[in-house]
């Protein structure tokens, strides 16, 4: 039979390949035409040619297709509608989220996905089979106390809690200072995030541990007590007519009675309740806000000396926040709902009051950062249109209307702390105090336990609010309390204070300014969460240490070596600092005594003033005051040539690098811990000699603004006749310390304890550029006692209490303090030299570093 496809007669049988490309065309094409047409049979014994075939395009029929898998097309749909979640509930969360734990428990996955876990979780349980019971609850859970908020008060026992405490405890290093447990500084790394937030944003500290003490009684009486502890030239008097007006509060130094300059207790901020009329003799009220370090000695001072006018501590009852930053203003704006704040009238230290509403009414469902009032376009110049200014538009001193809650009355503050402990019923805690009247705690700002009736209080905290707490920073869709509960307390009305902080006037332009806010007690979390969600930054006392070394302003206690609050400080960081310098062993820890260092855990303030008192009295009486000043000694000899390396007597000072002193006595007492009286240095750090009596007379910082502007102009000077006029204005506190800040003049970094040397002739001489290097002393065990102020081969003038890289200046800066004959002493001796410098050199270092100095 002839192969189909051919024209004629016989042809050979096609080869192999051709077979195989056939049959598969064949086998493709199947043994009818897609198109239904006829095939030509021929019968046995006939020979016909095959005609060639023509193919149609291929199609199909839709309907007829659909006909013939109508079952499948039934299944598919029917599975689509019955189940529309092939997957698990597991298998919809991200991979980063799974956890195997789900399989058998539930409560692993998000609150959205746990019911429908539930179910998947029954319906795969075999027959007869059920669900395992709930395990045992951990015995932290068994063993909790049934009332948490007492547990909590039990827990604290002699340190007091802030309100905002779980809340810092979660992500803040806590610290126990001063009878209170105070946040230090973030658990991350955020030294450089709180500076811009300083200067770009907002960063807010909880300062609710200061105390606050209240003084009623007439003015007179209020103004003549208050004149036994102060002096006008140390900061605004308490008798500015702005301060006792009550509109701006005012910041000065108390001291002793009657011991002006010497017995200073602390620096103190103070402001008076506002009066319609104040030419009446009614009763004002002073509030008096110190630092919990010195805050038992100034009550009891006051309280020993006041017959006439109360005086009490009310630092229990009020919560106080600070926040600083270009955008606090715009914070509190919106959090609380309050009129405009950065008007361009507010006078630094300003005092405002508003009655707010309750911050939980304006909290944002998410945390988000403030815009800027330049980015907004416009400054809300109309004010009415705020639900704040409906009750709180004045400032303090204008008047208020008598139906408004003032946060000077106690009843009114004791009433707000009564509707925060009621509203913990609505299933939002405002207030962390302990509930109970009966639970009483010492002074949140003492370290001594209570003075007298009035200091001690019921403690606060805030450990109950923990699990709530939890979902408002980990769950953001949470709800901002029970709104309604809230709006029925009284339309969750709160009065407040508002103080403005100037900041520094020098350095970077407006660093530091912001606003401080005081609330009653049992409000701190509502307002501190208000601010948080409103975009600041929270920061602690690291963050609080490095903006006052900003900003060019004296930390206390550091900075104020001649208060009992910083030698008890003092002694317990020098003990704290010589524990972990010996837990090292010899080779991994820095030789003090081969580097010269007399004091590496503390500064000796004492022994530093007591060595230049005997530098300079070894004059003649006959002397003149002028010629003791004018840089002579009593042989006639510069004292400045004391400063290049030789002592009066014309002995090298360099002799005695080598762990001797002028009469060949062994140095290297400075780590034995004894003086050459047999005198510990814990007595000396303590405030008290052998004897027993204090020591305190011996060290007084000059913070008079009349003798700090005098220095100023003295180092600023580049006439000779003016500063021997000044010299000898000075007479009365050449052996006083006075506050300093250091500038490295190109490399190197300052520390706490780092000594500020003079730097001799060859030193100066040599350029800045060259930084001298302390050669290496011999190690003696003796026992005598080490000269402060001439172990090195470079006199002593001071110790730097503070250092750090400053971020703003971009080189290392330092606060300390000097004695003022020691700097003048410098000074007279680079007197071609403006502005003069001075040899930095840090406790566990033998190199100097030069640096500018600035009296502040």
């Amino acid at each position: 039979m002839d192969t189909p496809g051919t024209t004629g007669g016989q042809t050979p049988r096609p080869g192999h390949a051709q077979q195989h490309k056939f049959k598969s065309k064949r086998r493709k094409d199947g043994p009818e035409s897609s198109g239904g047409t006829s095939t030509v049979s021929a019968s046995p014994g006939m020979t016909l040619a095959t005609p060639a075939m023509t193919l149609q395009p291929r199609g199909f029929t839709v309907m007829q297709f659909m006909e013939a898998r109508s079952l499948e097309l039934n299944s598919l749909l029917h599975s689509v509608q019955q189940n529309a979640r092939t997957r698990h509930s597991l298998q919809s969360l991200p991979r980063h989220m799974r956890r195997r734990a789900v399989s058998h428990n539930p409560k692993r996955l998000p609150r959205r996905l746990r019911e429908a876990g539930r179910r998947e979780m029954l319906r795969s349980l075999q027959p007869g089979q059920k669900l395992e019971k709930p395990r045992r609850p951990r015995k932290w859970y068994r063993q909790r106390a049934a009332n948490r908020q007492a547990e909590y008060g039990r827990r604290q026992g002699n340190i007091a809690w802030l309100e905002t405490h779980v809340w810092h405890a979660k992500r803040f290093k806590m610290v126990d200072r001063w009878g209170c447990r105070i946040p230090e500084h973030p658990c991350d790394k955020s030294v450089r995030a709180a500076y811009r937030a300083m200067c770009r944003h907002c960063l807010i500290q909880d300062i609710s541990y200061y105390g606050c003490i209240e003084l009623t009684g007439l003015l007179d009486d209020i103004l003549s007590l208050m004149g036994h502890f102060t002096d006008p030239d140390t900061g605004v008097g308490f008798g500015s007519v702005n301060c006792h007006e009550g509109t701006v509060e005012g910041a000065t130094t108390l001291y002793r009675r009657d011991a002006y300059p010497h017995g200073a207790l602390g620096p103190v901020t103070f402001m008076f309740r506002p009066r319609k009329d104040p030419t009446t003799l009614s009763e004002h009220q002073l509030w008096l806000w110190t630092h919990p370090a010195c805050h038992l000695d100034i009550l009891q001072e006051l309280q020993s000396s006041s017959s006439d006018v109360s005086v009490t501590s009310v630092g229990h009852e009020l919560a106080r926040f600070r926040l600083i930053g270009p955008l606090a203003a715009a914070t509190l704006e919106t959090a609380l709902d309050i009129s405009p704040l950065e008007n361009g009238t507010v006078q630094p230290g300003e005092v405002l009051a508003r009655t707010v509403v309750d911050p939980r009414l304006n909290m944002p469902g998410k945390r988000t950062k403030v815009t800027p009032p330049a980015e907004l376009g416009y400054f809300r110049a109309d004010s009415t249109q705020h639900t704040g200014d409906l009750r709180a538009d004045s400032m303090l001193g204008t008047g208020k209307s008598s139906t408004e809650p003032s946060l000077w009355d106690a009843n009114v503050r004791r009433n707000l702390l009564q509707r925060a402990r009621s509203g913990r019923d609505s299933g939002w805690d405002v207030g962390q105090d302990i509930e109970g009247s009966g639970e009483e705690s010492r002074c949140v700002a003492g370290n001594d336990g209570p003075v007298a009736q009035d200091t001690t209080h019921v403690a606060r905290d805030d450990g109950h609010a923990a699990e709530d707490e939890d979902h408002v920073a980990e769950d953001e869709d949470h709800v901002a309390g029970d709104v309604e509960h809230v709006a029925r307390k009284d339309s969750g009305v709160v009065p407040i204070l508002l103080v403005h902080q100037q900041g520094c006037t020098a350095g970077p332009s407006g660093f530091g300014e912001g606003w401080d806010v005081i609330a009653p007690a049992g409000w701190a979390m509502a307002f501190w969460l208000g601010f948080i969600y409103r975009g600041a930054r929270a920061g602690g006392l690291r963050e609080m240490r490095k903006l006052y070394l900003e900003s060019n302003r004296p930390f206390f206690p550091d900075d104020y070596p001649d208060t009992a609050a910083h030698r008890s400080y003092s002694l317990a960081q020098a003990a704290q600092l010589g524990e972990q310098h010996r837990r090292y062993p010899p080779g991994k820890r820095p030789n003090f005594a081969r580097l010269g260092t007399a004091a590496p855990f503390h500064c000796p303030w004492d022994d530093l003033v007591r060595g230049w008192e005997q530098l300079s009295g070894t004059s003649s009486p006959g002397q003149s005051q002028r010629a003791q000043h004018s840089g002579t000694s009593s042989s006639g000899q510069p004292q400045g040539a004391q400063l290049s390396g030789t002592s009066s007597s014309g002995q090298p000072q360099g002799a005695q690098l080598s762990g001797t002193s002028s009469s060949g006595q062994p140095q290297g007492a400075q780590l034995s811990g004894t003086s050459s009286s047999g005198q510990s240095h814990e007595a000396q750090l303590s405030g008290t000699s052998s004897s027993g009596q204090p020591q305190g007379g011996t060290i007084c910082v000059a913070m008079g603004s009349r003798i700090r502007q005098q220095l100023s102009k003295l180092y600023s000077s580049r006439e000779g006749h003016d500063a021997g006029q000044l010299l000898s204005q000075l007479g009365a506190v050449l052996t006083h310390l006075v506050v300093v800040r250091v500038q490295m003049v190109s490399r190197g970094t300052p520390v706490a304890r780092a000594m500020i040397c003079a730097p001799t002739m060859d030193d100066v001489a040599g350029g800045v550029a060259s930084d001298p290097v302390e050669p290496p002393h011999r190690e003696e065990r003796g026992n005598d006692g080490c000269d402060i102020v001439g172990h090195c081969s470079r006199v002593t003038i001071g110790y730097v209490t503070e250092g750090a890289n400053s971020l703003s200046e971009g080189r290392g800066v330092g606060m300390g303090l000097c004695v003022v004959q020691a700097l003048l002493a410098a000074l007279q001796a680079q007197q071609d030299r403006r502005p003069p410098v001075v040899l930095v050199r840090n406790p566990n270092s033998a190199q100097y570093r030069f640096a500018h100095v600035t009296v502040v």
